[in-house]
């Protein structure tokens, strides 16, 4: 299997929003799944920028995965949110010719390393129930239903799953 690498990208940087709204466009069932229509021009600056109440950028690590130099996936996690001990997932996307391929498990790894760093024992993340495919991945990764919520820019309801860490003696 291929190799991803990670790289955290900046609002800031033209080429990397560029980068990111390149994963958007080539992944559209996505979008057309949890929001009912394709990514907006401007979804990527906007997912860059956005934060949870009470987060500081400093608190967000939002890069892309690329094979070779090109962009395939992009990761969006939050520390301390909405607890201490928790690190949200925000988004893990991959482009559709890069899905079902693995690079989710690759994906998982790095960010249960970051979660550690952080001190975050419990990975969280907010699924819309429409993308069965992605509620089927974080059930076959771990994670349980905890609540789930309606949100109007949704297709439908967000399904809030959790997954216990094991503690990291090493950090």
């Amino acid at each position: 299997m291929e190799r991803l690498i990670f790289r955290e990208l900046s609002e800031q940087v033209p080429d990397d929003i560029k980068n990111v709204q390149t994963v958007f466009d080539a992944a559209p069932q996505y979008h057309l799944l949890v929001e009912g229509r394709i990514a907006a021009s401007d979804a990527a600056i906007k997912a860059m920028s956005d934060l949870p109440p009470g987060k500081l950028r400093i608190d967000k690590i939002f890069g892309c995965y690329f094979l070779d130099s090109s962009p395939v996936g992009c990761l969006d996690i939050v520390r301390g949110y909405p607890e201490s001990y928790i690190a949200f997932i925000g988004l893990l996307l991959f482009d559709e010719n890069h899905q079902g391929l693995g690079f989710g498990k690759q994906a998982m790894k790095y960010i249960t390393d970051i979660a550690h760093s952080w001190q975050c024992h419990v990975l969280r993340i907010g699924v819309v129930e429409t993308n069965s495919r992605a509620v089927k991945f974080w059930k076959r990764e771990g994670f349980s239903e905890i609540y789930r919520k309606s949100n109007h820019e949704f297709t439908g309801d967000i399904i809030v799953m959790e997954k216990h860490l094991e503690i990291n003696q090493a950090t």
